[in-house]
């Protein structure tokens, strides 16, 4: 399975070579959009945990637990339908699932990274996908 992508960090890499979200993204999309792509096998009733883990800096720095945890998700029908995927050009309509990190939940994270990874259990078995670390910078400009 391939790693989850952070859509605000995709396009900001995009733009800035950058892969990293701020206080802008984190207000516009009232937390952190994570997109998640459709596996080989999927079907309804698979299950989908997505994990987020928080860090005070980009590289290394200490766990912050109250900014880390995990949203659960069970797929339906709706989520088997082929959209179009704003966050690439030219993408052809795809299957994914979006999951949003609530601000608050993550908001503490003033200056640092969130790891992302997923796992999914279904009638095969669970399987994880590899981890995504996503930039932060949630501080408010100084005026």
């Amino acid at each position: 399975m391939k790693a989850c992508e952070s859509v605000a960090a995709k396009r900001n890499y995009d733009a800035a070579g950058v892969y990293g979200v701020d206080l802008v993204d984190l207000i516009r999309d009232k937390g952190v959009l994570v997109r998640i792509y459709g596996w080989r096998n999927i079907v309804t009733g698979d299950r989908v945990t997505l994990a987020f883990d928080s860090y005070d800096a980009w590289d290394g720095g200490s766990a912050i637990p109250e900014c880390s945890g995990h949203l659960n998700r069970t797929i339906d029908a709706d989520d088997l339908i082929p959209k179009e995927d704003t966050s690439e050009p030219d993408a052809p309509t795809v299957v994914f699932i979006d999951l949003t990190i609530p601000a608050e939940s993550i908001d503490g994270v003033r200056y640092g990274r969130i790891v992302l990874s997923y796992a999914v259990e279904n009638r095969a078995g669970k399987g994880e996908s590899l981890t995504r670390s996503v930039i932060t910078e949630f501080r408010k400009p100084r005026a």
